[in-house]
């Protein structure tokens, strides 16, 4: 079951972090329902604007671009290293 460690997002430094997916579309498919779970409905509430992998050091980061209908984006970044580890068989 995938976990979060919860932090507020705003920067690499303080990023959302994702762990114990089984591999990386299960990963990406529980920041989607992140977004949902404290947004709603995505293409009604919220919708995507952009997202990009980001490399620093040795960890790799999704940063979100989110828009609102009434026009305001926000940025969330996903610290995804752990989507990349090897997982034990």
């Amino acid at each position: 079951m995938v976990r979060f460690v919860e932090n507020s997002g705003e920067s690499t430094e303080t990023a959302i972090i994702i762990l114990d997916a089984q591999n990386p579309m299960l990963g990406i498919r529980a920041e989607y329902e992140y977004l949902a779970a404290k947004y709603g409905v995505q293409h009604r509430d919220w919708r995507l604007v952009s997202q990009a992998l980001i490399q620093r050091e040795d960890k790799l980061y999704d940063r979100m671009q989110v828009g609102f209908p009434n026009g305001e984006e926000i940025v969330l970044f996903f610290d995804i290293t752990d989507l990349y580890k090897p997982k034990p068989s």
